[in-house]
């Protein structure tokens, strides 16, 4: 599977020119928070009739370099002024998922997490988990064992609590569908994300993700 990179901090763009469908390449008016490495995944034209997903392989300045139409989208013309997000989008879930349901890796029988001989052995996780439904505040403290389950009118922050231990599991789902307009952040309180300390943004209808501590240094990462 290729590694794609994330930021918390991305800021929206829009398209300084109107692009055709068979364009690789755009200019756009910011990159501020974008991820440094690459490739990373946008949508152009976002929560419109007109979205596209994209992988973005390189960046100089403001122009885009990008291969179009990714995860069954479609590469369509866009217009000026259209707005650019970057997003987790399905494919990042499902390539989790086969990673998580892996049967074999390296001569290992059984269920895996990781696939490479480094990987780190983490403790077993229960099968069941605490459930929790969420309309209860805005910013949340959460314990770093449990389900949850969004119901939100409003932007949402659920806040890990601190000094989680390898192979705490956290399973978070949007089971209002409104993640999209009312984005939902995991704070990691301080504990790094993928490698690097940041927070996650669910940011499409319908999300669910599960994240498992892997210890101090990668943090919590998408199981």
């Amino acid at each position: 599977m290729t590694n794609r990179y994330y930021s918390s901090i991305a800021s929206d763009a829009t398209l300084s020119a109107t692009i055709t469908a068979g364009q690789t390449s755009m200019i756009v008016n910011t990159v501020t928070g974008w991820p440094l490495t690459y490739p990373f995944t946008l949508a152009l034209d976002y929560g419109s009739g007109l979205e596209e997903l994209v992988d973005v392989t390189n960046v100089s300045g403001f122009t885009v370099t990008m291969t179009r139409g990714v995860d069954s989208t479609s590469a369509v013309g866009h217009a000026l002024g259209a707005t650019i997000r970057h997003v987790i989008i399905a494919r990042d879930m499902r390539e989790t998922n086969v990673h998580v349901n892996a049967t074999s890796a390296h001569g290992a029988n059984g269920n895996v997490v990781g696939t490479t001989d480094l990987s780190t052995a983490i403790a077993a996780i229960p099968v069941v988990l605490p459930w929790t439904t969420y309309p209860i505040a805005v910013n949340t403290a959460i314990v770093n064992r449990g389900q949850y389950m969004v119901t939100t009118s409003s932007p949402w922050i659920l806040t890990t609590a601190l000094a989680p231990t390898q192979g705490d599991e956290i399973r978070i789902f949007d089971v209002s569908g409104q993640a999209a307009t009312n984005n939902i952040t995991v704070n990691t309180n301080g504990a790094p994300f993928q490698g690097v300390v940041q927070n996650l943004v669910l940011a499409y209808n319908y999300v669910s993700v599960t994240l498992v501590y892997t210890g101090a240094s990668y943090g919590w990462k998408v199981a």
